[in-house]
């Protein structure tokens, strides 16, 4: 059992080292080796070999589509860079001019026995790394020793022909160059007469103008946002193969790039573009390891007129046009409406001085008529509280507005004053929710306290007058009513009720169409009469 092990064992070697190193078995056996170098290190293929290091050999069986009759490799595909050695186990100094090497040139006899096989030094044909995309090594077995047959074919049998591939290098993007940089390309062509240099370009300017925010591993922009002026490109081909072909994808269309006509010493001229999102790709169709294709997306950016620019060159001017004729009706309007507000408070400082010397007729008639009866001591105490109701007064005459309490506190004074010329009781509710502190015109209820005394209690006998103030919704309730008789006949407004319907018809003006005051009155059912003032909770 042991032993069968080591058998089996010994087979696998043997097979591992026939796929590492292939030795074929026709008239003038060949070894073929290829090994990894640097110059592969970087390449994303690897032979179903993902461990394989530098310096290893690669597995022949996963370089080719298997082996022919005599053990040789049948499409045998070398990575680029990779180092391929052929050597011949059969030939070796002493017969080496039995067999010739067969190039353009002519024929030669092997002369390099640097390769060992077992123990012994044999010819070695191709030591090197490959840079050529195929090779054709043609041996032949020579009758005689240095003469040359010129019906030698590859067909011959005694001769024996071997071919490879190599493989197309790694896809990169080659140095690109703006129109804007013909200076420096047509430097760099000049300084290697045919084409640029080998030596990748610096795109540190294109980071300076912030083309780019960085550069690949490759040392290739990232993205690149061009303005459009700088819309026209050259790129360096010069490792795209013959089956290669480049295309620019974009504005809606998927063009080739024509290598007979737009590709001149080794450089494609891309052209114009307009503005918009593109990719330039390369692809190569007869690559067998890695990628077929590379691409780079790039934007071309609008210019300045492109993106709508005359419209902002148009528009700020307008705007600012209409901003300043829309300031200065603004003012005019500010203006009219300070002019109209003058002129609404000088209407109501006029209704005003004429209320005043209405209701001061009023009460020295009253007073007069005290003195005529004899009630000197009401006539004093008359005097008394019409001196304070003055005050009250001529303390507010030039304000349009004044408190809600200031308001209570003057009717309060005038009811009282009425009371000493014909008794009668009054009272004054307020609701919880009403706000003591709003504004009101100043001395809205008294032509209508007037009225009640003088057509309520004077003329159809009322002996109560009531005063409530509530809110409903945005507007203030004012309400007076007497509990007179009623006589049928309709009250005929007085100077000082309708003084107070035109300040509410002035305040309406003022504050706009919006605002609701209101005088409504009317004879109630069980007798008496009321009036009911509507104005803004807010003024």
């Amino acid at each position: 059992m042991r032993i069968l092990s080591l058998l089996l064992l010994t087979l696998c070697c043997s097979q591992v080292m026939a796929q590492q190193t292939v030795i074929s078995t026709g008239h003038i056996p060949i070894g073929i080796q290829v090994k990894k170098t640097d110059a592969v290190k970087e390449d994303p293929y690897e032979p179903n070999e993902p461990g394989i290091k530098v310096g290893e050999l690669y597995d022949i069986s996963l370089l080719c589509d298997g082996f022919d009759s005599e053990g040789l490799p049948i499409k045998l595909v070398i990575p680029y860079g990779a180092e391929i050695t052929i050597f011949s186990p059969k030939i070796k100094k002493e017969n080496a001019n039995e067999y010739g090497l067969r190039n353009a040139g002519g024929v030669k006899v092997p002369n390099n026995f640097d390769y060992q096989y077992l123990g012994d030094s044999v010819a070695l044909f191709e030591p090197r790394i490959i840079s050529k995309r195929s090779r054709l090594i043609f041996i032949e077995h020579l009758e005689k020793p240095w003469i040359i047959r010129p019906t030698i074919t590859p067909s011959a049998p005694k001769n024996l022909s071997f071919q490879f591939k190599i493989d197309i290098p790694p896809l990169r993007l080659n140095d690109l160059y703006l129109f804007s940089e013909m200076e420096e390309f047509t430097k760099a062509l000049t300084q290697n007469k045919r084409n640029l240099p080998n030596k990748s370009r610096d795109y540190s300017s294109w980071l300076e103008k912030n083309y780019i925010d960085s550069l690949d591993v490759n040392g290739s922009p990232v993205n690149p946002v061009f303005p459009h002026q700088e819309t026209g490109f050259f790129m360096r081909i010069s490792n795209i193969s013959e089956g290669g072909n480049i295309f620019l994808a974009g504005a809606g269309e998927y063009k080739k790039i024509d290598k007979e006509s737009e590709v001149i010493l080794g450089v494609a001229v891309i052209g114009h573009l307009k503005p918009g999102n593109y990719r330039l790709i390369i692809e190569e169709s007869e690559k067998t390891y890695g990628e077929k294709s590379v691409q780079l997306p790039f934007t071309i950016r609008s210019s300045f007129w492109q993106s709508g620019g005359y419209w902002i060159v148009i528009l700020i001017p307008l705007f600012i046009v209409i901003f300043f004729l829309y300031r200065f009706y603004a003012r005019r309007k500010i203006k009219k409406i300070d002019l109209l507000q003058r002129l609404s408070e000088a209407e109501l400082k006029a209704i005003r001085a004429q209320l005043n010397p209405h209701f001061l007729f009023n009460a020295l008639n009253a007073i007069q008529n005290l003195v005529n009866k004899g009630d000197t001591e009401i006539a004093n105490d008359y005097i008394v509280k019409l001196s304070k109701l003055l005050r009250l007064v001529l303390s507010q005459s030039d304000d349009a507005f004044h408190s809600l309490l200031s308001e209570i506190e003057i009717s309060k004074l005038y009811l009282e004053l009425e009371k000493m010329r014909t008794p009668f009781s009054f009272t004054i509710h307020i609701e919880e929710n009403v706000d003591e502190n709003m504004l009101i015109p100043s001395m809205i209820l008294q032509p209508y306290l007037e009225n009640a005394v003088v057509h309520g209690v004077v003329k159809n006998s009322a002996d109560k007058i009531n005063v409530s103030i509530c809110y409903h919704e945005e507007s203030c309730i004012l309400e007076i009513e007497d509990n007179g008789k009623n006589s049928g006949e309709q009250i005929k407004a007085g100077k000082g009720m309708n003084l107070g319907k035109e300040r509410l018809d002035i305040i309406k003006h003022q504050y706009g169409k919006g605002v609701n005051t209101n005088v409504q009155t009317r004879f109630l059912p069980e007798g008496g009469y009321r009036v009911s003032i509507t104005i803004p909770k807010d003024l």
